[in-house]
């Protein structure tokens, strides 16, 4: 059976996920051909925060001094350690956070965490020491322009409508503020995912390709689908079907044919290495060149 290999040299776009294949000779005529993909290996370098295509980049927090706070993180690929570690270098950045005297270290007061127990993202906000503490157990950061409440008080995370940004959907929590109330002064506030964390967006891929006809399909020119496997972030994915799912290319002249690379809701996947490979292998049936 002929086969057709695609790579980087045939990406069309900056976002490395249109490629584009054009025939030798002047083109090819096509009468009853099925086509498969045989292979595809490309790395996994997509972004599960992105601004522009999930609008999951924004939150709000309001601080123990009741100032509230806009947090947009940057588009890149975040596990919940590496948020919890954004979130702290933004309240570095605000001065949002005390000095322990005895050993130097920071102390913050908003953590994330993974509760795997419960397949969840935990949230921690802490309860903030008294003012007379500071110079004797705590220091203020340098140029800190607030001072504690003379209650002990938590802060509050707030997450926004998800029609302004769907950072909730992304740790599991609904838009609202957390805890419900300020000042909350009952002591360390702690609460699990209310909703099913989507750390990662994409759940699938969709490899589609433009001389088929797939009417059984809702996008009609997907060619194959497969789930997206254990693999860490930078690593290559390598997916080899077990057997050749063909579909029939529509009857026709054909100088070329473009291939994408979608998510599962038929959204372009915006690959950051465009190192990939992708194996075509054709029924050969009365194929005329």
């Amino acid at each position: 059976m002929p086969t057709i290999i695609l790579n980087n040299t045939n990406i069309v776009n900056s976002g490395n996920n249109k490629l584009v294949y054009k025939f030798q000779g002047g083109g090819v005529n096509f009468r009853n051909n099925d086509i498969a993909l045989a292979n595809i290996s490309l790395y996994y370098s997509w972004y599960n925060i992105n601004a522009s295509l999930y609008k999951n980049n924004a939150f709000q927090y309001k601080w123990v001094d009741g100032t509230t706070h806009s947090v947009n993180i940057p588009d890149g690929y975040y596990s919940i350690s590496s948020l919890n570690a954004y979130l702290e270098s933004v309240m570095v950045n605000n001065t949002h956070y005390l000095i322990d005297i005895a050993s130097g270290n920071f102390v913050y007061y908003i953590q994330l965490e993974s509760n795997e127990t419960f397949y969840a993202i935990q949230l921690n906000e802490y309860t903030s020491p008294l003012p007379a503490t500071i110079g004797v157990t705590y220091n203020y950061p340098v140029g800190a322009t607030w001072t504690l409440p003379v209650s002990s008080t938590t802060p509050q995370l707030i997450i926004l409508p998800f029609t302004a940004s769907t950072f909730g959907n992304l740790i599991g929590f609904s838009a609202g503020s957390y805890p419900s109330t300020f000042p909350y002064t009952s002591g360390t506030y702690s609460a699990i995912s209310n909703i099913t964390p989507e750390l990662q967006p994409i759940s699938a891929v969709i490899i589609t390709c433009s001389l088929i006809t797939n009417p059984f399909s809702t996008n009609s020119k997907t060619l194959y689908s497969f789930g997206v496997p254990a693999t860490q972030f930078g690593q290559q994915i390598i997916v080899q079907p077990p057997e050749f799912t063909f579909n029939r290319i529509t009857d026709g002249w054909y100088n070329e044919f473009s291939m994408e690379i979608l998510d599962q809701n038929g959204n372009p996947i915006q690959l950051k290495d465009p190192q990939m490979t992708i194996l075509l292998t054709i029924r050969d049936k009365g194929m005329n060149q």
